[in-house]
């Protein structure tokens, strides 16, 4: 939405210079430099509504599986030079509000670990087992401490409470273990029914 504003606040300025007639070489120099800033700014904002639109409904969950949609997710983070690994066991029949909240565990953690835990590897399992199913994601990051935390929260960055709620209301639980300088642990433990 701040990119599109962006975008339509630019191009209402270059029109306005347009229109006023005898347009100056710098004022053309100006609409130049504001539509090539919104153009840009289009292309940033296409880009993450289609990642907002998989985050929302990622296609290969449905049609390829858990697996697939979160060796797509590590594809991204491989993408950025992390090195990653993807265990998954037992995972079969798994019902759709489980695998969706799996998926989504997975993905704000490897966001985190993206956006905040300047991590060289991370690693991923999932497995069920006597009616459970588990997520783990470990990163050999820069860690974090429980006021750290806090902070970051206050600060606006609520993806991880959001998340806990989530995995509460599905009857789940949510557990983060982190100390600095000793990486990330994120363990998601969820009935399979």
């Amino acid at each position: 939405m701040q990119n599109l504003t962006a975008v339509s606040l630019d191009l209402s300025t270059a029109a306005a210079k347009l229109t006023r007639g005898n347009a100056s070489e710098r004022e053309c120099d100006d609409v130049a430099r504001i539509v090539s800033s919104a153009s840009n700014q289009a292309r940033s904002a296409i880009r993450e509504l289609r990642s907002l639109i998989i985050e929302i409904a990622p296609p290969d969950l449905d049609s390829g599986g858990l697996h697939d949609a979160v060796d797509r997710l590590l594809a991204t983070a491989r993408d950025t030079g992390l090195r990653t690994q993807l265990s998954i066991e037992n995972i079969i029949d798994l019902p759709a509000d489980s695998a969706a909240l799996v998926y989504r565990v997975a993905q704000e953690s490897l966001r985190n670990v993206l956006k905040h835990a300047h991590a060289s590897s991370v690693i991923v399992r999932i497995a069920k087992q006597d009616g459970e199913v588990t997520l783990t994601v470990e990163d050999d990051g820069s860690g974090f401490t429980r006021d750290t935390l806090a902070q970051r929260r206050h600060e606006g960055h609520l993806g991880l409470a959001l998340l806990e709620d989530r995995v509460r209301e599905q009857g789940g639980t949510l557990t983060v273990r982190s100390a600095p300088g000793a990486g990330t642990s994120v363990q998601l433990r969820v009935a399979d029914a």
